[in-house]
């Protein structure tokens, strides 16, 4: 019997357990029997056919939230393939071919006709406020007429008065005028519209415009031969297109209340806002100097000075003579050439009186004289060169009272 191994006797290293020759014989055989390179045996074949009809355990919840997702995805894609196709011209070449309602393009043409009309109808408007202004500057120039007669220094008493009755005549048919012109002025030219391109009102307003313009210049070329004054007509029409100015004195033009000095500024706005042919004709009469009143003023102006201003009394008593005028048009200037005899030597009080007088005038300013002579005796009396120089009086600035 072999020794027994005491567990304490591990602890010494000199001492080793004895080995058991029933473990090397079987390691030794199996060793020998079995090739060098493999220490286990082969693996074993695993028949995969014994997996098929095996499933993992479905989860209802799981392929609730899967099935939801992918709808909610699919309708995104629909939606945004929509919302292009329907808003903007990206898919335009598919809603083309498949012939599909275009939202967009249905608001554009929507829009189109929507300024198509409303033009037409902006164009009649004030093609009528037009013709009602080609009565008003007509019953206008009337006025003005006898509102200057009737203010005038040289005018008769009767023509006077005649003019009185004629502004009154005038005022009873503008009334109504007015009042249907001011109308059709402040009907607006625009419709708000739903559009990407115009977002705000004022490129809606200036949309419209250019579009009624546009309409009266083709209206006008359309007839620039078959109808030349028709043609005309449309093209002066134009100056009436967002005319704020001749809308607001048509809005203010209260012909009963205003007095006739304020009617007759108001009807010179007006003229001067109308392109017409009568406006036309008005701004040259409006233009135009007026000399044979300008003589006539002078004439009662150097009258208030020398009671005896004529030709033949200043042969036999002396006083005031012209002998000749000079006019600049343009400079609206006019110099008065003469001479003055007096048998007093009062020569420079006279001057000095026809010049106040002259200020004094409505149509006149600036009346001077920059130099003054004096030559004579009392036996023949002294005389004095005279050339004043007149400025017009502006027509602003002239008091017709």
């Amino acid at each position: 019997m072999a020794d027994t191994l005491n567990p304490l006797d591990l602890s010494d290293n000199s001492k080793k357990p004895e080995e058991s020759n029933v473990l090397e014989n079987v390691v030794a055989k199996d060793t020998m029997n079995a090739p060098e390179e493999n220490i286990l045996d082969i693996a074993p074949n695993v028949d995969l056919s014994l997996l098929k009809g095996l499933e993992p355990q479905k989860n209802i919840q799981l392929m609730i939230f899967k099935t939801l997702f992918a709808v909610i995805l699919v309708a995104g894609l629909i939606s945004v393939v929509f919302f292009q196709s329907q808003l903007t011209h990206n898919l335009d070449f598919i809603t083309d071919a498949i012939s599909t309602p275009h939202v967009l393009k249905e608001l554009e043409n929507s829009n189109l006709e929507v300024r198509s009309l409303k033009t037409d109808f902006n164009m009649y408007t004030l093609l009528q406020a037009n013709a009602n202004l080609n009565e008003i500057t007509y019953l206008a120039d009337g006025f003005m007429q006898s509102f200057e007669i009737s203010k005038s220094q040289t005018a008769s008493a009767k023509d006077k008065s005649d003019s009185e009755a004629r502004m009154t005549s005038v005022r009873e048919k503008l009334k109504p005028l007015v009042l249907e012109t001011a109308k059709l002025m402040n009907e607006p030219l625009f419709l708000p519209l739903i559009d990407p391109l115009l977002s705000d009102i004022n490129s809606q307003k200036m949309a419209f415009e250019l579009d009624l313009k546009e309409k009266l210049r083709v209206k006008s070329e359309d007839f620039r031969e078959k109808d030349p004054r028709l043609s005309k007509l449309y093209i002066q029409t134009i100056n009436l297109v967002g005319n704020s100015t001749l809308t607001a004195v048509l809005n203010g033009m209260d012909v009963d209340k205003l007095r006739n000095e304020e009617l007759y500024a108001q009807l010179k706005v007006i003229n001067a806002e109308t392109v017409n042919d009568l406006s036309i004709v008005h701004d040259i009469k409006n233009s135009r100097i007026k000399w044979s009143d300008i003589i006539k003023e002078i004439d009662l102006k150097t009258m208030a000075v020398d009671s005896s201003y004529s030709e033949y009394y200043y042969d036999l008593k002396g006083g005031i003579r012209y002998t000749s005028y000079e006019f600049d048009k343009e400079a609206k200037r006019i110099s008065i050439i003469g001479e003055i005899l007096r048998y007093d030597t009062a020569n420079f009080t006279m001057i000095a009186n026809l010049i106040d007088s002259f200020n004094t005038s409505g149509l006149f300013e600036g009346a001077e004289m920059k130099s003054f002579s004096k030559s004579g005796s009392i036996d023949d009396g002294y005389k004095s060169s005279v050339r004043l120089n007149l400025t017009l009086r502006d027509a602003s600035k002239v008091n017709l009272n």
